[in-house]
């Protein structure tokens, strides 16, 4: 990421948001995730498809939400699975 120019990134927020994610992908009852990162926006941009439909978990999005470096966009659930 400090490659992209984030040289300030707070690499525990940035830890505990893929810990979060990954783990509710692995809940998710599924035999493989995807972790995408990608900067859009002047952002750090974290997505992990479950590749299985799972429950939607708002709970989940609190979580990332109370991260202060972390803006939260959302879940939805596609044919390839839940994307958060």
């Amino acid at each position: 990421m400090r490659g992209w120019g984030y040289p300030d990134l707070d690499e525990d927020d940035m830890e505990r948001v893929v810990r979060v994610l990954v783990t509710a992908a692995v809940e998710d009852g599924g035999k493989r995730l995807s972790v995408h990162l990608g900067d859009q926006d002047h952002k750090v941009l974290v997505a992990v498809l479950s590749h299985t439909t799972g429950a939607p978990d708002q709970a989940l999005l609190g979580t990332v939400a109370t991260l202060a470096t972390v803006d939260s966009v959302g879940t939805d659930t596609g044919e390839d699975g839940r994307r958060m």
